[in-house]
C-alpha cells in the first residue's frame, strides 16, 4: 500500500457542496410493510436498517468516471471533489468541498520525484476565465465573488 500526494493550483471558484449535491432519504430493507416512516431508523418488520442517505445530485451535474479518469462538470465547467469522511458518520465517504475550475496546474505525484517547479501558461486571461465562470453558474445562484481566486489545493490519496 502506497500513498500518493498531489499539489493542484486551481483558478475558479469554490461552491458549497450542499447547493450541488444534497442528501434523500431511501429506503434499504426489501420489506413490504408500507407503513415505515423516516423516522424509524429500524424497519419493524424485519429490523434491519430502515433508511441510508443517498447523493441527489442537481440536473447539470456529472460526476464524471474515476475509472477512465473522466473529470466531474457542472454545466460544462470542470469540477474539483475533495472527498473525505463525513464528520458525523465516519462510515459515509463523500464530497467535502468542490471547486469549479477555470484554469489548474496539476503538479503531479510527489512520491516519484516530480516535484520541481513547474510554470504553466493560462489558456486565456484572468477576466476571461472569471466572465466564463460567472456566465455558466450565475444562472444557477452557484457563483460567489468572493469565493473566485487561486487555490492551492493538496490532496492525498
Amino acid at each position: 500500500m502506497s500513498t500518493s500526494f498531489y499539489a493542484n493550483a486551481i483558478i475558479g471558484v469554490e461552491i458549497d457542496v450542499e447547493k450541488i449535491i444534497s442528501d434523500r432519504l431511501v429506503r434499504t430493507c426489501g420489506c413490504s410493510r408500507k407503513k415505515v416512516t423516516q423516522d424509524m431508523k429500524f424497519c419493524p418488520n424485519c429490523g434491519d436498517e430502515a433508511w441510508e442517505k443517498e447523493e441527489d445530485p442537481i440536473e447539470g451535474y456529472d460526476e464524471g468516471d474515476s475509472d477512465t479518469d473522466e473529470e466531474a462538470t457542472l454545466f460544462g465547467i470542470e469540477v474539483m471533489n475533495i472527498r473525505g469522511y463525513d464528520e458525523l458518520d465516519i462510515n459515509r465517504y463523500r464530497i467535502l468541498q468542490s471547486f469549479a475550475i477555470g484554469a489548474k496546474v496539476t503538479h503531479g505525484d510527489l512520491n516519484y520525484g516530480n516535484n520541481f517547479p513547474e510554470m504553466v501558461s493560462l489558456p486565456e486571461n484572468l477576466s476571461d476565465i472569471k466572465n466564463r465562470l460567472k456566465e455558466a453558474l450565475e444562472p444557477h445562484g452557484l457563483w460567489d465573488e468572493s469565493k473566485f481566486g487561486l487555490w492551492a489545493v493538496g490532496r492525498l490519496s
